[in-house]
């Protein structure tokens, strides 16, 4: 755990958490944070790239604490949150970013693919949500982020682990703002479509992982905009972007059509897109 700089809190500044915070949407939703001047814990495996994150957040004018975490481990992410608390002695915005991708069918995946994707993609938020909750009642107010995906909402083939994670997610965001309700503790949800990260880089790969969207990539940048607004604004749901809404709606309305896509769509791979 290294601090930047190592300084007491303002209590004007933000005490802010970040999980998947080395690189993609955690890294840009950090820098908007360091811009605001905020306190900004950076959480996530790669102890180097979260050091040239920290120092990234510094140059901005905001401050930052490296916590080398495996969210997968509940001792560590449990800890992390508890390091916030003992060092800037509050936690206002918890943003549960990690997120674990293996692309292929369930046939082709381990058993161990499915459980590690819903350890990371699920059960880090669920620890990380159970240790932040107290802590923000005491303040009387907070604002957890939880990031999830547009495979949350609509499911598709080869990526059954996946998408199971991020509907489990999606259920218990729900829950947890029917619970908070009246708190001031705001919940949202945040649901990405194709984003252009080094997610196609980490995937593991059971086979070629498949490209096709008529949607250009987001930016990081993007997402990390809509994520500090849900944090500002208390929304509870944002699908990036709106036209997202869409294939929802198919599977909702249409299950039988929206199957028959699904599975047209992702029949024939291809290797002519470059992975970005």
């Amino acid at each position: 755990m290294k601090p930047y700089p190592d300084t007491p809190l303002d209590a004007h500044r933000k005490v802010v958490l970040i999980t998947g915070a080395s690189s993609g949407i955690g890294r840009a939703v950090a820098l908007l944070y360091g811009a605001k001047h905020s306190c900004v814990a950076l959480v996530a495996r790669r102890a180097d790239r979260l050091e040239i994150v920290a120092e990234q957040v510094l140059r901005a004018g905001g401050q930052a604490l490296v916590i080398p975490t495996d969210v997968s481990d509940r001792n560590q992410i449990e800890t992390a949150v508890h390091k916030v608390e003992e060092h800037w002695g509050r936690l206002d915005v918890l943003i549960n970013n990690a997120g674990y991708g293996v692309f292929g069918s369930i046939e082709e995946c381990y058993p161990e693919d499915f459980e590690q994707q819903m350890r990371v993609n699920y059960l880090a938020a669920v620890y990380a949500t159970k240790i932040a909750i107290p802590l923000m009642r005491r303040q009387g107010s907070g604002a957890i982020i939880n990031v999830s995906s547009i495979s949350g909402k609509a499911a598709s083939p080869y990526d059954a682990a996946y998408c199971a994670s991020k509907f489990a997610l999606n259920a218990f965001t729900s829950v947890l703002q029917m619970e908070l309700a009246g708190t001031g503790i705001s919940v949202s949800l945040v649901c990405p479509g194709y984003t252009k990260t080094e997610w196609l880089d980490v995937v593991v790969q059971r086979r070629p992982y498949v490209i096709r969207t008529a949607l250009s990539p987001m930016s990081p940048e993007r997402v990390a905009g809509q994520i500090v607004s849900c944090a500002e604004r208390h929304k509870r749901e944002v699908l990036i972007p709106r036209i997202l809404i869409l294939p929802v709606l198919l599977q909702t309305i249409l299950p039988t059509l929206y199957h028959w896509w699904q599975s047209r769509y992702r029949r024939y791979e291809r290797h002519d897109r470059k992975r970005a």
